[in-house]
C-alpha cells in the first residue's frame, strides 16, 4: 500500500465554535503499552501495518512503540514514536490499519468503527495526545514537517469509489500548528479538483510547545461534516463534505517532510510522540428505534417502533419494548406518551375526500375544486403550526386533496374571498400541506404529523378564510392539501390549489437598479437562491438564498463597496452577497461575501463586498441570505469617486504636455487606464479631445 496524496488548500477563514459535544461511547483504546504492544517496530501489532520505503537511513526507526525518549508515556508505560527521514527515501512513513487489507488481516480500530456505524452511530471522534514534532528549526529555517492522524471513509454502495479523508489532522514542527485533514469537493474552499487536503485557519490552531496536547476528531456521518478540537479549547467545525453515511475502512498514523512554502526546509528528520488513542462513536442508546420498525401505536414482533424520539421515551420507561418486542403494554405508554396521533376515519366516503387515504387526486393544476365540509369528519392530526387562537388544534371537518408536484416552485391553496388567484369559502377556514415524499407507495396515514409542512388559519377577508402559500415544492414529489375549519366551523365554498414556477430574478422587472446609498432588498421566499462554485463560504451551503440581484454600471473606475452593516446582526438580516457580469450567471463571479461587517472574528452577521470596477462597465451583485431565515437587507453602495479633473494625469493640478505625454505614450488597447478618459477601453482621438478641451488649470 502507498501514502495517500495529501493536498493543500489556502487558510480556512472562520472562527472557532462552541459546538456541543455529542454524547460519546468508548468504542476502542490503543494506549501501546505492553501488553499487548511490544516495544519495537509497529508492524503486525494489533494489525497495524508500516508502509516505509526500502532504503532506511541507518539507525532510523520510523514507526515503532517505545518506552523512553521525548517526555516519556502520557500514561502507563509505552508509547508511539513517529519519525519520517530527511529525504524522499525515508519520509512519508505510515502506519496503518485497513479493513480487508488480506484475506486474514484483523482491523481492530477500523472493525470497532464498522460496528459502531452499523448499530446507528451519528458520529465517530477519536483523540490522541501528541508532542510537537522536533526540531523545529535548522540553523535559522523553519522545518516543515507534520505528524498526525486521519481516518478513511468510503461510500458503502460502490457507487463512488474514492477513499476520502473524513477527518484528520497533522502538526506542522515549526509552529506547532494544527491542520485538518479531510476530503473537499471541486469549489470547496476554491479547489479545482476533488481530493484530500489540508486545511488550516486564519487563528491558527496551536499545541503546546514541550509535553503532549489533546487533539481531538470529529466526523458527523449525518451532515459529513469534520470537526476538531485542540487542548481545552472549543470544537471547530470546518467544511461539511460529500461523506455522508460512508463507512470507515482505513485508519492512519502519518508523518510527511511536509512543504518549502513560506521558506520552509523538508530536508531534517524529524519525531513526534504520540499516546493514548480513543476511538469513540455516537450510538443510539437504543437501536431498534428507527424508521423500519413497526408502527408505534400498534403491537408487533420485534423490539422498537418507527417513531425514534417516541421509541426512546418508551424504553427508557420500560426496557423490554426494545430488548424483547412491542407489545401492547408498549402502545399504551407510547399513546399518552408521545401525545402519539393516531389515524382512524369515521364515516369515510361523505364527503368522497372525507379520508386523507381517499383525497381527491388533482391530475393538474392549477386547479379550482368544489367542497361542501358540512357532513366531514375529522381526521388528520392535531396541528400547533396553524397557531389558532384559543389553542384550537384540530383543523376540524376536514376534506382532503392530493396532487404530484410536476415543477418545483411555491404552493398556492386559497379558498380567501379577497385572493387574486381565486378559491372562495364562507366559514372561518384552516389549510395544511402535507409532503408525502416521491414514493406514495410508502404512504402511512399513521405518519401524517411527520409529513406536516405548514399551515394557514386566516387571510385578510372579513370571513377568516385561508389562503397558504408555501415555498420549496419539490417537482416529483406527492403532496396533500387538507382543508377544515376553525373551533369546528364548517362550510362551503371553492379550493384554489396550483404550483407556481419560482420567478426569474434576471427578468428586467425583478432586477433592482442600484443608485449610490441604500438600496432596500426585501426576501421574496419564491425567489430561488443563488449556487455558488467559487466563493468558498466557511459556514453552511454554497448557496444565497433567496437571491435577488442589484445592477450597477459605475461612472468611475476603482473599488466599489456594497455593504449591509447598517442593519441590526440577525438571522433575519444574514446576508451574503456576490457580484457577477452575468445576471445569474455563477460562472462569472468576481467577488463574494458573508459576514465581511465583522472585523472582530465575532458574530456580525452583515455583509460587505468590494471589489474593483471599471467605469461604464455593468455588474450584477446577488444579495440574499445565509438561509431562509433572511428577510432583507439594507444594502448601501458607495461607488469609487471620478477624479475632479481626469485629464491631470499626473495631478499637478493643470492639464498641459506632460498630461499630453503620458497619454500618447499609453495609446491604443488601454482597458481601465487612466489615460483613457472615456473608459471604452482604448486610448486615442476621443481621448486626445477630452485632454485639450480641458488643457489649462484644473478648477
Amino acid at each position: 500500500m502507498t501514502s495517500r496524496t495529501i493536498l493543500t488548500v489556502g487558510a480556512l477563514t472562520g472562527a472557532t465554535l462552541a459546538c456541543s459535544a455529542m454524547a460519546q461511547t468508548t468504542i476502542y483504546t490503543c494506549d501501546f503499552d505492553s501488553p499487548p504492544y511490544n516495544v519495537g517496530s509497529i508492524d503486525a501489532q494489533q494489525s497495524w501495518v508500516t508502509a516505509q520505503a526500502t532504503a532506511l537511513a541507518p539507525g532510523l526507526t520510523s514507526m515503532a512503540v517505545v518506552s523512553s525518549g521525548g517526555p516519556g508515556a502520557q500514561a502507563g508505560n509505552g508509547f508511539f514514536s513517529s519519525t519520517n527521514g530527511p529525504d524522499a527515501t525515508t519520509s512519508g512513513r505510515f502506519a496503518f490499519q485497513a479493513r480487508g487489507l488480506t484475506a486474514t488481516t484483523v482491523a481492530p480500530l477500523v472493525e470497532a468503527i464498522r460496528a459502531a456505524e452499523n448499530g446507528g452511530a451519528t458520529a465517530i471522534e477519536f483523540s490522541a495526545y501528541i508532542t510537537a514534532p522536533t526540531p523545529a528549526l535548522s540553523g535559522t529555517s523553519n522545518v516543515g514537517a507534520r505528524h498526525g492522524m486521519i481516518l478513511y471513509v468510503q461510500d458503502p454502495s460502490g457507487t463512488v469509489t474514492n477513499v476520502k479523508a473524513a477527518c484528520g489532522f497533522q502538526v506542522r514542527a515549526f509552529d506547532r500548528q494544527v491542520f485538518v485533514v479531510q476530503w473537499l469537493d471541486v469549489g470547496q474552499l476554491g479547489v479545482g479538483t476533488a481530493g484530500n487536503y489540508l486545511i488550516n485557519f486564519t487563528t491558527p490552531l496551536l499545541v503546546e510547545a514541550t509535553g503532549y496536547t489533546q487533539i481531538g476528531c470529529r466526523w458527523n456521518r449525518e451532515t459529513g461534516m469534520p470537526a476538531v478540537k485542540v487542548g481545552a479549547g472549543l470544537w471547530t467545525d470546518v467544511i461539511a463534505t460529500s461523506t455522508i453515511n460512508y463507512k470507515a475502512v482505513e485508519f492512519d498514523i502519518v508523518n510527511t517532510r511536509g512543504s518549502t512554502s513560506g521558506g520552509a526546509i523538508n530536508t531534517v528528520s524529524t519525531e513526534a510522540y504520540m499516546d493514548t488513542l480513543v476511538v469513540a462513536a455516537a450510538v443510539p442508546a437504543y437501536p431498534q428505534c428507527n424508521a423500519a420498525a413497526g408502527p408505534c401505536d400498534q403491537p408487533h414482533a420485534g423490539g422498537g417502533c418507527n417513531i425514534v424520539s417516541c421509541c426512546e421515551q418508551v424504553c427508557a420507561i420500560q426496557t423490554s419494548c426494545c430488548d424483547t418486542g412491542w407489545d401492547s403494554s408498549c402502545v399504551g405508554i407510547a399513546i399518552p406518551q408521545c401525545n402519539l396521533f393516531v389515524y382512524s376515519c369515521t364515516n369515510p366516503g361523505t364527503p368522497s375526500n372525507n379520508c386523507a387515504t381517499s383525497p381527491t387526486v388533482l391530475a393538474f393544476l392549477p386547479s379550482t375544486q368544489p367542497y361542501d365540509t358540512t357532513l366531514a369528519t375529522t381526521d388528520g392530526p392535531p396541528e400547533a403550526g396553524c397557531n389558532s387562537s384559543n389553542n384550537d388544534l384540530p383543523i376540524h371537518k376536514d376534506v382532503w386533496y392530493r396532487f404530484q408536484a410536476a415543477t418545483a416552485g411555491t404552493l398556492i391553496a386559497s379558498n380567501c374571498n379577497t385572493s387574486t388567484f381565486g378559491g372562495s369559502g364562507n366559514f372561518d377556514s384552516k389549510i395544511a400541506l402535507y409532503n408525502l415524499g416521491p414514493n406514495l407507495a410508502t404512504f402511512d396515514p399513521q405518519l401524517l404529523p411527520e409529513y406536516f409542512v405548514a399551515c394557514n388559519e386566516d387571510c385578510t377577508d372579513p370571513v377568516f378564510t385561508s389562503e397558504l402559500s408555501q415555498a420549496g415544492i419539490v417537482a416529483g414529489n406527492h403532496y396533500l392539501v387538507r382543508l377544515g375549519g376553525y373551533e369546528g366551523q364548517s362550510g362551503t365554498g371553492s379550493l384554489y390549489i396550483s404550483v407556481l414556477p419560482p420567478p426569474n430574478p434576471c427578468d428586467p422587472a425583478n432586477i433592482i437598479n442600484g443608485v449610490a446609498g441604500i438600496n432596500t432588498v426585501t426576501a421574496d421566499s419564491l425567489y430561488p437562491g443563488l449556487t455558488t462554485t467559487t466563493c468558498a463560504f466557511p459556514f453552511g451551503t454554497q448557496v444565497i438564498a433567496k437571491a435577488k440581484y442589484i445592477k450597477f454600471t459605475p461612472a468611475a473606475s476603482g473599488l466599489i463597496t456594497f455593504q449591509t452593516c447598517s442593519d441590526t446582526s440577525s438571522a433575519a438580516t444574514d446576508a451574503r452577497q456576490a457580484a457577477m457580469t452575468v445576471c445569474g450567471d455563477a460562472s462569472t463571479i468576481i467577488a463574494c461575501d458573508d459576514d465581511g461587517c465583522d472585523t472582530g472574528g465575532g458574530t456580525i452577521f452583515t455583509s460587505k463586498l468590494q471589489f474593483n470596477v471599471t467605469a461604464g462597465t455593468t455588474y450584477y451583485v446577488a444579495v440574499g441570505g445565509f438561509d431562509a431565515a433572511w428577510t432583507g437587507s439594507n444594502v448601501e453602495i458607495i461607488p469609487p469617486t471620478a477624479p475632479a479633473c481626469p485629464a491631470d494625469l499626473n495631478n499637478d493640478g493643470q492639464v498641459n504636455g506632460a498630461d499630453l505625454g503620458l497619454l500618447l505614450g499609453a495609446w491604443g488597447p488601454c482597458s481601465g487606464c487612466a489615460a483613457d478618459l472615456n473608459a471604452d477601453g482604448v486610448v486615442n482621438g476621443a481621448d486626445l479631445g477630452l485632454l485639450l478641451g480641458a488643457w489649462g488649470p484644473c478648477p
